[in-house]
């Protein structure tokens, strides 16, 4: 009886590692079909990006790569004396560095950057080599180079020969292990699937066709309206405390303090902006040796910036310290989602940020004490529009600052490690002024005041990402998709262990994110409406929303 079961077990297992093989190279082969495309023109204020017409509603992929193809060439048979036309060969090659809906920002990754009106084809004439130094993937090579006969395969690379040469500049299938990954070398990452990596084993994954590179952000579904509030922010902040939220949000002239506690919100303390000034950023400070809650506002007198520290106690406000030089900011160095660390950045004319960067701390009797911070700061770090956390696993801070349209991400030897492309940020709070006020002419300088990008947890906890704002600043002349200055995506960024993953999610906010933050198993945003009269939005300003990160 066992003999006659025996052939059945092993014809089984031989069709499901088929069967997970077909799932493998039938994903791959749809993620790398030949799709076809043309530049398109950008605004003028993008002139280092360039637009492709296609996007996630074809398929497009952050990664992806697509050939900027020659004029094509003809010869002449030598028996028959007709002439042959020659395929182009591959002028150029462009990385897809951001896909939105119907179209993607690219970069130049071999060769010369195209024109408006040239075409473009995702994959096609890309030289290939499918490297195998297990020699069991035979089976998927064969099929990839019948399914996508529009990349150039050079061979299977396989045993002691299983390493693509030094100077290949082309697509790497490398298969190890578990894994498949694909590389455009030396040094773009395309994307990576799990397979069955052994055909000695009998474990098959549940979804070996799920691809876990190229993606950037796991699905937030869009945000649900927790609470509208009465006035538009340029700036605010979210405090979570236990279950109650602390919302500041605050116009250049008024500052409301809203709370709200499951279905419920209500205003608890409205002030005018300390001596006249007009607000640039709040944010909250949780003083670790006091129970209550420290507003740190960044305010503009008509010449300087000035800091100043009110104290939230029985529902009502206090000063405790104004007339400060400085820009404040404060974070969580210590991972319990509280802004425990109040640091302070002296206003610089030239570049607004100056140095050098202060610590403050309260005391007992509530005076303010000023002394040298802890960490070291990278040279141009920003105390406001800034998160401060070890993001990459290696157990040192990574210093993640929105900075001119940017998201800039530096390590703790001040290397950048990451930058992303333009139109981060939402622009809300804004500082025009003089650069020299006591020249009849003088240049001009205009300085944003963003909030902070937030990190996410999924609920299981194993996954992390961090998300931004991201502005749409497209032209409808050459997109089918309107564009809104005042509405916000939400950029994400991951980090894989190797690479980072930057992504937008396919949708938009209405209105401009004024502050976010992430605790109690949700993403929670201060959403500046665009309707300041109240004449929609349930008559209101702002929207305190949520969303729930996926599960792991």
């Amino acid at each position: 009886m066992n003999r006659k079961f025996l052939p059945i077990v092993i014809f089984i297992f031989l069709c499901t590692s088929v069967s997970a093989e077909m799932a493998v190279t039938n994903k791959i082969t749809e993620d790398f079909d030949a799709k076809t495309g043309i530049v398109i023109p950008g605004p003028a204020n993008e002139k280092n990006n360039i637009f492709i017409d296609l996007g996630t509603s074809q398929g497009v992929r952050v990664g992806d790569l697509f050939s900027v193809m020659g004029e094509p060439s003809t010869i002449i048979h030598p028996s028959t004396g007709k002439e042959v036309v020659l395929e182009p060969s591959v002028s150029s090659v462009l990385g897809i560095t951001r896909a939105a809906d119907q179209y993607s920002y690219a970069k130049v990754i071999r060769g010369i950057s195209p024109s408006a009106g040239e075409s473009v084809r995702r994959f096609t004439g890309l030289s290939a080599y499918f490297v195998d130094p297990s020699e069991q993937g035979r089976a998927i090579f064969s099929q990839l180079r019948d399914k996508l006969q529009h990349i150039e395969w050079l061979g299977y690379l396989s045993g002691a020969r299983s390493k693509a040469p030094e100077s290949f500049r082309g697509l790497v299938f490398n298969l190890a292990g578990s894994k498949l990954t694909v590389d455009y070398a030396p040094d773009w990452p395309v994307a990576s699937y799990p397979v069955d990596g052994s055909r000695n084993e009998k474990h098959v994954p549940d979804n070996p066709a799920t691809p876990y590179l190229g993606r950037g952000l796991p699905f937030l579904p869009y945000p649900e309206r927790v609470a509208s509030l009465p006035l538009q922010p340029i700036s605010g902040d979210i405090l979570i405390r236990d279950k109650e939220l602390l919302i500041a949000s605050g116009t250049q002239d008024e500052i409301i303090v809203s709370s709200s506690v499951g279905a419920m919100t209500q205003e608890i303390v409205r002030f005018s902006v300390p001596h006249r000034n007009k607000l640039l950023a709040v944010r909250w400070w949780q003083p670790k040796n006091s129970k209550h809650p420290v507003l740190a506002l960044t305010t503009w007198d008509g010449q300087d910036v000035e800091g100043m520290l009110l104290q939230l106690e029985n529902n009502q406000i206090t000063e405790l310290s104004v007339g400060l030089p400085y820009i404040y900011g404060a974070f969580d160095l210590n991972g319990d989602k509280t802004p425990e660390s109040l640091f302070g950045q002296p206003f610089d004319r030239e570049d607004f940020y100056g140095q050098p960067i202060r610590e403050f701390s309260l005391q007992s009797d509530t005076s303010l004490k000023q002394h040298e911070p802890r960490l070291h700061f990278p040279r141009s770090f920003r105390v406001v529009g800034s998160l401060i956390t070890d993001f990459t696993g290696d157990d040192e801070f990574e210093f993640i600052a929105i900075n001119d349209q940017k998201l800039v991400v530096r390590n703790a030897a001040d290397k950048i490690v990451h930058r992303s492309e333009r139109n981060v940020g939402t622009g809300l709070s804004a500082l025009t002024y003089d650069l020299y006020p006591s020249q009849a002419f003088s240049p001009v300088i205009r300085v944003n005041i963003e909030p902070s990008p937030v990190l996410v947890n999924t609920s299981g906890g194993q996954g992390r990402f961090l998300i931004f704002p991201r502005q749409e600043s497209i032209s409808s002349s050459y997109s089918p998709i309107t564009s809104n200055s005042n509405t916000n995506s939400l950029g994400s960024l991951t980090f894989d262990g190797e690479r980072f993953i930057e992504s937008t999610l396919p949708y938009r906010l209405q209105g401009l994110i004024a502050g976010m933050a992430e605790n109690l198993g949700k993403v929670w945003i201060l959403l500046s409406l665009d309707d300041p009269e109240g004449t929609s939005n349930n008559g209101s300003g702002a929207e305190l929303m949520s969303t729930s990160p996926p599960p792991d």
